[in-house]
């Protein structure tokens, strides 16, 4: 398992084996989120090579409340690359 920022929040300290994730991977991050750090979501990606990274300014731990279109799109894009 990748080494992870310490924190509380069981989102990251429970994280899943990141080796075993052989499909496209979108990892989406809110700047502002007070429980998950981005650095956590930026050790994810730096184990996850096959993973895109996308940090939302200004956007907090519900980046699908905060920018629902942003989220949608990117969950298009992800269904249309895992069909290539």
């Amino acid at each position: 398992m990748a080494e992870l920022p310490h924190t509380s929040s069981a989102e990251v300290r429970n994280c899943l084996e990141p080796r075993r994730v052989r499909c496209p991977t979108v990892i989406l991050q809110g700047a502002r989120d007070r429980l998950v750090p981005v650095a956590a979501a930026r050790r994810l990606h730096a184990a996850l090579p096959h993973s895109t990274l996308v940090v939302l300014p200004g956007v907090g731990h519900c980046p699908q409340l905060d920018a629902p279109a942003t989220v949608s799109e990117l969950v298009i894009e992800l269904i249309e690359k895992a069909r290539t």
